[in-house]
């Protein structure tokens, strides 16, 4: 029987990832990383299968509403998971609309506006109560990070890397950013070692965090044992091909 308490909705990662990027990120340094080959910089991946994730959270959630007895546990989750969340980006949006417009940030905004907004009707339209039980009397941004788990990108002192280390790793990946090369966990391990050897890191995370931004992140069956010394151990033999990775020293 399906579990909605724990498992993960399509798209919701990928709305969280952006949600918490636009709302933490000054839309200076949003612009200063878009070039003409990277239109959508830094969610091109979001952006790209933006459809089709709305498109499948749909299915999904015809399907879990079939099935179930009560509707209730399931209107709760997509209330904490969804809504919330997006009610305090669509306040943040609306006092940002000026500044967007100015940077020409619109392509990005616009596009994932109508993601969203489809997320919502779907929503709404199995749930029309949730309409007016979401909006926070005061938008409090840095709720989200109650609301959402810490992510791959929070895990960096400076976010505007984050990116720049995915393109470094790309040959690891599929077109969809999931890590596809084997053993899986034992790269990943490697490669957090030599982040976290670099100084790229933050260091207030437990492993527990870490393996779970880790795990969404690269759609990888990733947990806080990884990070036991003998699993470390093993990791070793894959450190050399992430030694490369490098960023300018002023970050």
């Amino acid at each position: 029987m399906e579990n909605n308490d724990t498992e993960s909705w399509k798209f919701e990662f990928e709305l969280r990832q952006f949600v918490d990027r636009v709302t933490r990120w000054p839309l200076t340094a949003l612009k200063a990383g878009i070039t003409a080959d990277t239109p959508f910089w830094p969610f091109h991946y979001i952006i790209e299968y933006g459809r089709e994730n709305v498109d499948l959270f749909s299915i999904q959630l015809r399907t879990r509403l079939t099935k179930a007895e009560n509707w209730k546990p399931i209107a709760i989750d997509l209330q904490d998971r969804f809504l919330v969340g997006i009610n305090i980006y669509f306040d943040w949006y609306n006092k940002n609309k000026t500044a967007i417009n100015d940077l020409e940030l619109n392509h990005i905004f616009d596009t994932m506006n109508s993601f969203i907004e489809s997320t919502e009707k779907e929503i709404y339209k199995y749930f029309p109560e949730l309409k007016n039980n979401n909006k926070p009397l005061v938008a409090d941004y840095s709720k989200l990070s109650k609301i959402n788990e810490v992510t791959f990108l929070m895990l960096f002192k400076n976010p505007l890397n984050e990116p720049k280390i995915m393109e470094q790793i790309s040959e690891f990946l599929n077109d969809k950013g999931e890590w596809t090369t084997e053993p899986k966990v034992r790269h990943l391990v490697a490669l957090f070692e030599v982040l976290k050897t670099k100084g790229y890191l933050k260091t207030i995370y437990s492993n527990p965090t870490i393996a779970s931004a880790f795990k969404n992140k690269f759609k990888v069956d990733f947990v806080a044992k990884n990070f036991q010394p003998t699993q470390r151990k093993e990791a070793l033999d894959y450190i050399e091909q992430f030694n490369s990775i490098g960023l300018p020293k002023f970050n």
